[in-house]
């Protein structure tokens, strides 16, 4: 996928200061993309199959908003300090390897991919993420980022992911119908 695709889809990626992390960022996806198959399906591929009417597009836009505006309390503080480049890379980067953990179903749905039942969810992404030559805090965030992650994030730009992709998960989860993360 040409990295004017990619940028089209997720434009938040030219707010990345750094453009080695913003180059490596496009590349991540565009590998993602083209090793999913799934060609222009990528923009139906939903952020989980509990909630199949949010994109995963829509979702990781979502929580690109909802790390913004964190971040923008956090500065208020004048503490932690933040690495916004670190943030945003990470925030682009969590959910890559959801479109190689789908695949379409036989009914017009999607069910859980061969990867998906083999690798889990984050250990993909940050695989992808290291393939690229990312830097270990973003590898580490993308691994860590989800609640089932066995580490605890580090730096603390985790923490504000972990929140933005938190609630942008249960908004979709609570439109759909879904278990709520926060009950889990």
């Amino acid at each position: 996928m040409p990295d004017r695709d990619v940028l089209g889809l997720l434009p938040e990626i030219a707010r990345i200061a750094d453009p080695a992390l913003r180059d490596a960022t496009v590349a991540t996806w565009a590998t993602a993309w083209e090793q999913c198959g799934l060609g222009e399906r990528i923009r139906e591929v939903p952020f989980a199959i509990a909630a199949p009417d949010e994109p995963l597009i829509a979702h990781i836009r979502l929580v690109a908003a909802a790390a913004e505006a964190l971040a923008a309390v956090v500065a208020a503080r004048a503490r932690p300090a933040l690495d916004m480049d670190l943030l945003r890379t990470a925030v682009m980067l969590h959910d890559v390897d959801k479109p190689l953990m789908v695949e379409p179903d036989d009914a017009g749905g999607w069910r859980r991919s061969a990867a998906a039942r083999r690798i889990g969810h984050g250990t993909l992404g940050a695989m992808l993420c290291r393939e690229h030559g990312l830097p270990e805090p973003v590898v580490h965030l993308v691994a860590t980022h989800h609640a089932n992650s066995p580490l605890p994030p580090e730096p603390y730009e985790g923490v504000l992911l972990h929140y933005a992709d938190f609630h942008a998960a249960d908004t979709a989860l609570f439109e759909a119908g879904a278990g709520l993360l926060m009950n889990r």
